[in-house]
């Protein structure tokens, strides 16, 4: 059986030098990005992200994706 430890979730602005990262426990389904990082981007500015799964072993999944502001 696969134990979830916790979840990385890391985004970044594309070609700028607004970035984030916040550790959530394993029962998260979402995360919201602080008004922190939304101040300092623009309109069409493109976020990568990536959300890194751990489980207890260790072992750990990553997927990333991009979305536009």
């Amino acid at each position: 059986m696969i134990r979830l430890h916790s979840y990385q979730v890391i985004a970044e602005v594309i070609d700028g030098d607004v970035d984030f990262a916040m550790v959530l426990p394993a029962e998260a389904t979402e995360v919201t990005l602080p008004a922190e990082f939304l101040d300092d981007t623009e309109a069409g500015d493109v976020v990568k992200y990536e959300v890194i799964c751990k489980e207890e072993t260790g072992n750990q999944t990553i997927t990333e994706a991009t979305f536009e502001l």
